[in-house]
């Protein structure tokens, strides 16, 4: 499968860099256009402004930001070189997503060679199963019951994970702050202490 996926814990400070270095390399051009995706509606407008500023510092441009709810244009979004799914309720997310049709508009995505991002809510969207953003305490109010997220990979994610233990029907990969994963091909690479629960 051709993927080339970047699941963070919370993707700031300086424990972060190796993992922005690599996904540099995933994207492999200079000067690389990034969309960013909010979990909500009505988010605070200073995540996208943050990301902005923490990828300008990398050499790489955030231009725009992709309302799920309100967006139409999907050309300019599909046309950039990553789309970064953002951190909050993954719940919300996912209802948002569906709702919109986008879940097989980011397969097909990744599927063509694009680069998804995702950080703590936007990287447990990647797996098969949205379940453990339980653990992160997020609460279903939307009430979903189907609880699949894109299944691009054949594990589960644990974002800010503070050394508590789970199971789970697929391989649960815990990440603390400044800890993540990127996915290139079947290449799984570990970013600090990720630990295989």
């Amino acid at each position: 499968m051709a993927r080339r996926l970047v699941l963070y814990s919370d993707g700031d400070g300086p424990a972060n860099a190796p993992i922005h270095r690599r996904l540099l390399e995933l994207i492999g051009k200079p000067n690389p256009a990034i969309a960013f995706v909010p979990s909500g509606a009505n988010s605070d407008p200073g995540w996208f402004h943050a990301k902005v500023a923490h990828y300008a510092a990398l050499g790489a441009r955030m231009e725009r930001s992709f309302d799920v709810d309100t967006d139409t244009d999907l050309t300019s979004l599909l046309a950039c070189d990553a789309i970064h799914l953002s951190g909050g309720n993954t719940f919300e997310f996912l209802m948002r997503l569906r709702r919109r049709g986008m879940m097989e508009v980011l397969r097909d995505y990744v599927e063509g060679g694009g680069v998804l991002i995702g950080t703590s809510a936007g990287a447990i969207l990647m797996t098969p199963d949205i379940g453990t953003s339980r653990l992160c305490g997020d609460q279903n109010w939307p009430k979903l019951t189907d609880l699949s997220g894109l299944g691009l990979v054949d594990f589960l994610f644990w974002p800010h994970y503070g050394g508590s233990h789970a199971t789970g029907a697929f391989p649960i990969y815990a990440c603390p702050d400044g800890a993540g994963i990127v996915v290139e091909g079947d290449a799984v690479e570990l970013f600090g202490d990720v630990r295989r629960l």
